[in-house]
């Protein structure tokens, strides 16, 4: 478990750094997590799916073949094609591993040098609290949230093909990352301050119908008779729309109420038309987490990319305040991380994760990964 620490101070030590000093130090930061996304073997949730995916393909396969496996295992065709290509190249699932984690990291470096103006410490936020949910897990989904920050980039230079390739590429290997792209487009939309009152108290309303909104919507979509939406739509339906406890709920009201509070005051501070839309797009997701309280999987889907956001603007609303100011934003903001990250890293169900097994002593030498052992042990537990 020594890694993971070892990882998380090398982190924070540089954000610290950066953040106090304002000195630019983030392509050493963005180093750092590519080298411990990129060198992981055998370790997080969903490789195993993935690897099944990868050693199904042969070279010799058509599409229609490619088509036949997106189905079996319910996969987008996209990601299937992206596995195909990269098995052209190597045999080795680790070379699946490695692409992502230079996808995911050159998204971000990207995204963050061109929005925060402390990169680091932004990094050492998601870099640490979203690694076991979004980049130890979830392999398709950590593409298409790439591939929608470049999107943004794109727009924000008017590059539009590039951008509109970025959307569609992200769809292909993740469909429900369209929810990011509704975000977006309503994000261009201009609405008074005095209106946002309003809107976020309708919000918590409709959060008490939670439940019964999320099925009528999935229904209605499943209904449409679109194969490739109908198939998913079920998947999101069965077993995921729930009445979450009250400690999830009352956490989702705290969380949306301070973030809300923060955007509202902080509305007319922004100047850029990017920074703009990106404060409204943080502020659509809070409507959106309260109407869909009930419905965890639509609210993480949408976190992978709003909680990144908020963050940007926070960090960036504080930066050009007093050190004092500075040094204890970050110091709160580190305990409340680090104590996350140890709870996470402790708990039981964390064994899918530990020991952290890198390529160099389990893919280049002849130590045994554990790593089909802990998955199974985890699906165990689970029973």
């Amino acid at each position: 478990m020594i890694e993971y620490y070892l990882y998380f101070f090398l982190l924070w030590f540089f954000a610290f750094i950066e953040y106090l000093t304002k000195r630019n130090i983030f392509l050493i930061s963005i180093s750092v997590f590519f080298i411990f996304l990129a060198l992981r073997v055998d370790t997080g949730y969903d490789w195993p799916y993935y690897k099944n995916v990868f050693y199904a393909i042969d070279s010799s396969h058509t599409f229609t073949d490619l088509l036949s496996i997106a189905e079996k295992y319910t996969q987008e065709i996209g990601f299937v094609f992206f596995m195909s290509l990269l098995k052209t190249f190597s045999t080795d699932f680790q070379i699946v591993i490695f692409t992502v984690s230079v996808i995911e990291t050159y998204a971000l470096y990207r995204f963050l040098q061109t929005t925060s103006k402390s990169p680091s410490l932004v990094l050492a936020i998601i870099g640490t609290w979203l690694l076991f949910t979004l980049y130890f897990s979830v392999l398709r989904q950590g593409v298409a949230v790439s591939f929608f920050f470049l999107f943004i980039i794109y727009m924000n230079q008017h590059f539009y093909k590039r951008a509109i390739l970025m959307a569609l590429l992200s769809i292909s290997v993740q469909i429900s990352s369209g929810l990011y792209y509704i975000l977006y487009i309503f994000s261009n939309i201009k609405i008074k301050k005095k209106f946002l009152i309003l809107i976020f108290t309708i919000s918590l309303f409709l959060g008490y119908f939670s439940h019964n909104i999320s099925i009528l919507l999935f229904s209605f979509i499943q209904n449409l008779g679109i194969p490739v939406l109908s198939g998913k739509m079920s998947w999101y339906i069965q077993g995921r729309i729930t009445h979450v406890s009250t400690f999830d709920r009352t956490f989702v009201y705290f969380y949306s109420i301070t973030m809300f509070t923060f955007l509202y005051l902080t509305w007319n501070t922004y100047k850029s038309k990017l920074m703009i839309r990106l404060s409204f797009f943080a502020l659509i997701y809070i409507f959106v987490q309260l109407i869909f309280v009930d419905y965890p999987l639509i609210r993480n889907r949408l976190q992978y990319v709003s909680f990144i956001i908020q963050f940007i603007l926070l960090i960036n609303y504080f930066y050009n305040k007093k050190i004092i100011s500075r040094f204890l934003l970050m110091t709160t903001i580190f305990i409340i991380v680090l104590s996350y990250y140890t709870l996470i890293i402790t708990r039981s169900s964390a064994l899918v994760f530990k020991p952290y097994q890198d390529y160099i002593r389990y893919g280049l030498f002849d130590n045994i990964s554990t790593g089909d052992e802990r998955q199974t042990k985890m699906l165990d537990m689970r029973r």
